[in-house]
């Protein structure tokens, strides 16, 4: 699977919002009931994540995430090295606990 391929599983996921597309970006909204099917997509595409939710950014994991806003201990990071640079994903769950913002980058 290719990152575009990836990305264009995620927009045909159930979404609440696509909030921006850019070459190698794209950010959406999730609900938290619909985010399984988009965790499965990311996991098989990246494998294990980098930063885990409930856990501290180790300085790799903050320098990849820094251009998009950082990664807290609630948030999680995909990470994935490939030949000119990395690919990554941001899950940045809501205070409310209902939805989930996805940034998919490479």
């Amino acid at each position: 699977m290719t990152w575009d391929e990836m990305a264009c599983a995620v927009k045909k996921s159930k979404l609440m919002e696509l909030r921006g597309q850019q070459d190698h970006y794209l950010e959406v909204v999730v609900g938290t009931a619909d985010l399984p099917p988009v965790t499965a997509l990311l996991d098989s595409y990246f494998g294990s994540p980098l930063k885990p939710s409930g856990e501290r950014a180790s300085v790799e994991a903050e320098g990849y995430a820094r251009p998009f806003g950082g990664v807290q201990a609630g948030q999680i990071l995909y990470v994935r090295k490939i030949e000119n640079g990395v690919e990554g994903a941001l899950l940045w769950p809501w205070a409310s606990g209902l939805s989930v913002t996805v940034k998919i980058f490479s």
